[in-house]
């Protein structure tokens, strides 16, 4: 099965993600903030990360995935 990360704060549409995505039997590991992902990559290895580019605690602004 295909394991993915999955970083959104807003939890309604995170929930609605998590949903769909297990329906269709992904894994789904679900975050609604920058530093919880940045923990779980550090502890497991994903195949697919849905990231929101907005986050309060934005990962992408502070350059750790570039």
């Amino acid at each position: 099965m295909i394991d993915i990360l999955l970083v959104e704060d807003d939890k309604e549409i995170c929930f609605i993600l998590t949903e769909l995505l297990k329906r269709n039997h992904y894994n789904v590991s679900a975050y609604h903030n920058g530093i919880e992902a940045i923990e779980a990559l550090s502890s497991k290895k994903y195949d697919l990360m849905l990231l929101d580019l907005m986050l309060p605690d934005c990962l992408v602004k502070n350059n750790y995935f570039t």
